[in-house]
């Protein structure tokens, strides 16, 4: 199955170029043109890669990120900015809020590249939060063990 992008813009002309500028890419694209929007998609939708622009009506890239952050730890977050929004920027990345911070207007090779990349980080996380579950049935195993010797 095809890794899943969804693209959140309120304008359609930026959701219309990032579908252009991933033809022949081996993505399901989908798209909201709102934070609204983009909950409500990701309830039916099994997604990869969030690409959200910050600068929307009502709620923010940024609070899209972070609403997510916690409720889906392996959907990597990728956030759309403009020129001055660099304190933002490092602030949510350093958080760990967004995987990256793609500045508008982008490149079309660093966007493909970018998704690759933020592919191979979504694995990562997805074999870190294995390996946490794993270390978590270990625990309570050795604690059960120690329980029975006293």
């Amino acid at each position: 199955m095809s890794p899943t992008v969804l693209i959140v813009d309120d304008e359609p002309a930026v959701r219309q170029a990032l579908q252009r500028a991933l033809r022949g890419e081996p993505y399901r694209l989908l798209e909201a043109d709102s934070a609204k929007q983009a909950l409500a998609l990701l309830q039916d939708e099994t997604v990869d890669i969030l690409l959200c622009d910050h600068h929307m009506p009502g709620q923010t890239g940024l609070q899209l990120c972070e609403a997510l952050q916690e409720r889906n730890p392996t959907l990597v977050r990728i956030l759309m900015t403009g020129a001055g929004d660099a304190g933002l920027v490092g602030e949510a990345v350093e958080r760990e809020t967004v995987y990256h911070c793609l500045q508008k207007p982008w490149e079309s090779g660093e966007l493909r590249l970018l998704l690759r990349l933020a592919l191979r980080h979504r694995a990562d996380l997805r074999e870190l939060e294995r390996l946490r579950q794993l270390t978590r049935a270990q625990r309570r195993i050795i604690m059960e063990l120690e329980s029975a010797r006293s």
